[in-house]
């Protein structure tokens, strides 16, 4: 396992840019509801992914974070930068989101049981959303309805298996 070398080496440093980028997305919260919502709202997650680029340290959890980051990216551009939203490609890029997000805290539980009810219950749900969901709107079904019901189980798994 080749050996992980943070960016931000020094306690200081690394205090500083915390708090630098706590700031900046302090200002563009501000920003968001006092300016244009929509176009500091992408910039918050658009700084949030280059904050963690600059935390690289080679590790598989940072690969994970970044790319459900640029999944969050993605999504966001779909929904929230585009003048006309396009749902169902913002929903695929928050399912893979998810995805990412559950590969992350999969590679880092040690506990195999934790690991296999993990998954299991997380295909389990997925599928039955994806069967419950037609019976419940018929006709109304759509890709983003379906979509959103796997993206929600995805959600909901993975605040449960990150506690």
């Amino acid at each position: 396992m080749p050996k992980i070398i943070p960016q931000i080496k020094h306690k200081k440093h690394l205090t500083a840019a915390i708090s630098g980028f706590a700031a900046l997305e302090l200002l563009f919260v501000h920003c968001m509801y006092n300016v244009a919502f929509s176009l500091f709202s992408y910039i918050c997650i658009l700084t949030s992914c280059l904050f963690c680029a600059v935390l690289w340290d080679g590790s598989r959890s940072w690969l994970f974070t970044q790319l459900g980051l640029l999944g969050t990216l993605g999504a966001d551009f779909f929904l929230v930068l585009l003048p006309n939203q396009q749902r169902a490609a913002g929903m695929v890029f928050f399912c893979v989101t998810q995805i990412f997000y559950f590969m992350r805290l999969y590679s880092e539980d040690e506990n195999e049981t934790r690991k296999r009810v993990n998954l299991i219950l997380r295909s389990v749900a997925s599928v039955a959303m994806l069967i419950i969901t037609p019976l419940v709107l018929g006709a109304r079904v759509d890709a983003v309805s379906m979509l959103s019901m796997v993206y929600y189980v995805n959600l909901v798994c993975n605040v449960l298996f990150a506690f």
